[in-house]
């Protein structure tokens, strides 16, 4: 009923049950964070199918709360070992390279888009 923002809590894994800039946050940060997402092919254009695709291969999306809290339970021990793959890594950043945009420093960008428009 209330939402908290993520970063302020010391937790291992954050879950989504929607796709939100939230889920997107954890990825550009590689925070662990897995979603489950009914039906999610039928909300993405074309583009961004392939990359969906991905993080359902490495188990961050899933179809249904069932299947997230199954894979949570099975892997809540190694959790930074699935996180940390090769294969999960790859994935998110295929995912973060082509769907999102992050900056460590973003006003800074902001201001030097702005003056180059400027000029």
């Amino acid at each position: 009923e209330q939402h908290i923002q993520s970063h302020k809590l010391k937790n291992i894994l954050s879950v989504y049950s929607y796709d939100s800039s939230g889920l997107y946050e954890h990825l550009c940060i590689n925070k662990p964070v897995i979603a489950f997402l009914n039906q999610y092919k039928d909300n993405i254009n074309d583009f961004a199918k392939e990359f969906y695709d991905e993080l359902k291969h490495v188990k961050i999306l899933h179809d249904s709360p069932y299947e997230a809290a199954k894979f949570i339970n099975f892997n809540w021990d190694n959790l930074e070992d699935w996180w940390f793959s090769d294969s999960t890594q790859r994935s998110i950043d295929g995912f973060r390279n082509k769907l999102t945009k992050y900056s460590k420093k973003p006003v800074n960008e902001l201001i030097k888009f702005i003056q180059t428009q400027h000029n």
